[in-house]
């Protein structure tokens, strides 16, 4: 077992857990309020992700791969409720994800909320493009020279497929900048001896 001491966004820290197998492959995060517990295939590849706050499930994805395309299903449950959502992904040959259609399952229909297509360069995604029913909202991306630690970690991967979250994608770089139509956003970090941020402002 091995643990990371984070500083979060409030000047304080927390302090993460993390458990892998014989193959070294992470199998559970353990957090102050939280349990994360991955699951993989007979291929070795993710299958499963389940999120619980303080012992009673909050999240569960499911990936699956068919046809060139990742599927992530995401069922979450709060509030005694289960809402459900899936993502469907297309990569190019270098693995980068190209496309991602978000959507969720209203009256056992599945309605698309959102598409967003990346555009990359040397390993990062220099912009994308949100669509969002008739509105179309385009992306640009800035970048530092420093290792990006969330192309490393499962859950960041994840976190891009099932979200967007493009500040957990797996590039090779650290985004600095990120500007769009609506708003724009700078990071600032500090680095250790590895060339990871250790910090972020």
């Amino acid at each position: 077992m091995t643990y990371i001491d984070f500083d979060d966004f409030d000047g304080g820290t927390f302090i993460s857990y993390f458990e892998y197998d014989s193959d070294n492959k992470l199998i559970k995060e353990r957090g102050e309020d939280f349990t994360t517990v991955y699951t993989y295939g007979s291929d070795g590849k993710l299958d499963s992700v389940l999120i619980t706050y303080d012992d009673i499930p909050g999240i569960l994805l499911e990936l699956s791969r068919e046809s060139g395309s990742i599927i992530v299903d995401m069922y979450l449950y709060f509030y005694s409720q289960q809402t459900r959502y899936r993502t469907t992904s297309t990569a190019n040959s270098n693995g980068e994800i190209l496309k991602t259609v978000f959507k969720e399952l209203i009256n056992d229909n599945w309605i698309i909320n959102t598409e967003i297509n990346y555009v990359w360069n040397n390993g990062n995604i220099i912009s994308f493009t949100k669509f969002y029913g008739n509105t179309v909202i385009p992306h640009s991306i800035e970048y530092d020279d420093y290792r990006n630690p969330f192309n490393y970690i499962e859950i960041g991967k994840l976190s891009f497929l099932a979200w967007g979250f493009t500040e957990f994608a797996p590039t090779k770089n650290n985004y600095t900048k990120a500007v769009s139509s609506e708003e724009s956003s700078r990071v600032e970090y500090t680095y250790n001896d590895f060339n990871f941020p250790t910090n972020a402002k």
